[in-house]
């Protein structure tokens, strides 16, 4: 089958009218409404009540805790690991540009790797389809 055959039978289907029986939409709202009067709202037992409790737990336990420090850091603790003299901090950041530098440049090679194989891939399929579409 092609697609202009597929389309036509679609609208020969969309195009016959369906008849609905009488009283239906009465009996699927009696049923509904029959389903909703049996099923319980809300109904925990045994031990789904003890895991809903002890995730309730949990979670109050993680808000009370989680914002506190995990380590108590003076002042000069803070300032202990910073350069006194500038010329050590302009050396130790050029260091550190250096590096991140190199990796970027690793990073991007890399990159560009990947995209010339995906290039090559696309072409290899644009290749494949126009052949499938001929």
């Amino acid at each position: 089958m092609n697609e202009k055959e597929i389309d036509r039978i679609i609208d020969q289907a969309l195009q016959e009218e369906v008849e609905i029986p009488k009283g239906l939409a009465d009996r699927i709202a009696h049923t509904i409404e029959n389903e909703a009067a049996r099923t319980p709202r809300f109904k925990m037992k045994g031990r789904n009540m003890w895991l809903w409790i002890a995730t309730t737990a949990a979670v109050i336990v993680f808000c009370f805790y989680s914002p506190l420090p995990i380590s108590k850091q003076t002042k000069s603790d803070l300032l202990a690991d910073t350069y006194t003299n500038p010329q050590d901090a302009e050396r130790v950041a050029r260091k550190a540009f250096i590096a991140l530098s190199t990796n970027l440049n690793k990073g991007f090679d890399q990159l560009k790797m990947a995209e010339d194989e995906f290039k090559r891939a696309q072409t290899i399929v644009n290749k494949n389809l126009k052949h499938i579409k001929q």
